[in-house]
């Protein structure tokens, strides 16, 4: 049984569900990245782009902090730094 307010299921339910969707670390999880929408050169070029808003997030997450961030994606600290280098993301807290 779907649970939806209609008999028919449209766009709008679906972010709804996906907004609000229980991520794995207890927390609700934010919609699907547009990364998923953008066309891409190559698997190398979508898959930096990942790459580029992933290590973005996670350095938010931790305050910018480097150390903090390699220990969540279980990579080495002087990695995270090649990474960030290569990817061009950015080291400081946005204003």
């Amino acid at each position: 049984m779907i649970m939806v307010p209609s008999e028919t299921i449209d766009a709008s339910h679906i972010g709804l569900l996906l907004q609000s969707r229980p991520s794995a670390s207890g927390g609700t999880a934010t919609a699907p990245s547009l990364l998923a929408t953008k066309n891409f050169d190559s698997l190398k070029d979508a898959r930096n782009a990942f790459e580029r808003e992933y290590i973005s997030r996670k350095l938010r997450e931790h305050n910018w902090n480097v150390s903090r961030t390699a220990d969540d994606l279980k990579i080495e600290r002087s990695h995270l730094h090649r990474k960030i280098k290569l990817l061009n993301v950015e080291l400081r807290p946005e204003n």
